[in-house]
């Protein structure tokens, strides 16, 4: 026979090695291994024996012949992914393969949360909103089929919640502003108001404008992960002019002979 060099899946089945040597081989020959070890049935079990140079030897009168056939194999499918995580409510997720070895290309992707799939793509981004299980399933040419997944913490939405005792008032009355989201959702606040104030951590907190005017109001949350949850209030807080009081009178200055006098509200 003569030599030749096949391509293998490591999930086919057992075959007669004598087959693949091209030419017309006798049956009486002996094969070995790689390392040159017996192999009396002469057949190649792939997940069993290793690839390599598998030699066919035929001896007649003093003389020998051999063939070689070599064999090379695709191994099971090695995949590395990212390990488990914690994220933000709806933040990015990035599914990545962060390393593969072995199969046979081309290769099929397909990435799952929670059983559902939601790429086909080597590398892929997904925005959960609830925790789960993330995983990469790969299939090679030969079939061969290896799955891998990391497990995700997604944390709770918070919900950013304020109020105000109450949101008009005549200059300079004060405006008294209270976080209502629970308190063990995050670790740090920030008030922001338009006429420039900024205030860290204060849970509670009386604010005195310089001047009449509408303003906007905002809270940022910022959770135990390191998210954060935010609400604006365009035009939340009205601090009013004060009013003046103001009238006029006629005739002015009266007049005795005249008992009608006649006012007018010039308030502001």
């Amino acid at each position: 026979g003569l030599s030749n060099t096949i391509q293998i899946c490591c999930s086919d089945e057992p075959f007669e090695m004598l087959y693949d040597i091209l030419g017309t081989p006798v049956s009486s020959g002996e094969w070995t291994d790689p390392d040159g070890t017996v192999i009396p049935s002469g057949f190649y079990d792939p997940m069993i024996n290793e690839p390599g140079v598998y030699t066919y030897t035929v001896a007649f009168a003093n003389c020998e012949a051999f063939s070689e056939l070599t064999i090379n194999q695709a191994l099971p499918t090695e995949i590395t992914i990212a390990d488990d995580t914690s994220m933000c409510y709806l933040g990015d997720l990035n599914m990545e393969l962060l390393n593969m070895q072995y199969g046979q290309s081309p290769f099929a992707y397909e990435w799952t949360y929670n059983g559902t799939p939601v790429s086909s793509a080597e590398d892929a981004l997904f925005n959960p909103d609830v925790s789960g299980i993330a995983c990469l399933e790969v299939i090679d040419a030969c079939g061969y089929s290896i799955q891998d997944c990391l497990n995700v913490f997604v944390e709770p939405n918070v919900e950013v919640e304020f109020d105000a005792d109450t949101t008009q008032a005549c200059w300079p009355e004060p405006f008294n502003l209270v976080i209502l989201t629970d308190s063990s959702l995050y670790q740090n606040s920030t008030w922001q108001i338009s006429d420039g104030t900024t205030l860290q951590n204060q849970p509670e907190y009386t604010h005195l404008f310089d001047s009449p005017g509408i303003y906007d109001v905002s809270l940022l949350l910022v959770s135990p992960l390191g998210c954060n949850y935010s609400l604006e209030l365009p035009d939340y807080l009205t601090s009013w002019n004060p009013p003046v009081a103001q009238f006029t009178l006629s005739p002015y200055p009266t007049d005795a002979n005249d008992t009608y006098i006649f006012f007018q509200d010039a308030s502001e």
